[in-house]
């Protein structure tokens, strides 16, 4: 996977479904490894409080279930976006 370490990504959605377990964490591990560090939002068809712990400790920021509205889309992008903001702010 090629990441350009120049751009500056604010928010990264990650699928929770579509990815084998290893193909998952290796892309985690990238994502996370970015400076500086998106907010992470994970999406998946059903989400549960385990997942959400897991990814919450994991430094991601939420997990969203699809499939979902555009408002709800949208509200969960922009925490997300303002997450990041508040983080690299001086």
């Amino acid at each position: 996977m090629r990441v350009s370490r120049q751009a500056k990504y604010s928010v990264v959605l990650l699928p929770a479904d579509n990815l084998a377990s290893h193909e998952w964490c290796s892309l985690w591990g990238v994502v996370s490894l970015l400076d500086p560090r998106p907010s992470i939002l994970v999406y998946t068809l059903k989400s549960n409080s385990r997942m959400w712990a897991s990814v919450l400790a994991a430094g991601g920021f939420d997990v969203i279930t699809t499939p979902f509205s555009y408002e709800k889309f949208s509200d969960a992008l922009l925490s997300a976006e303002d997450d990041f903001n508040r983080r690299i702010a001086p």
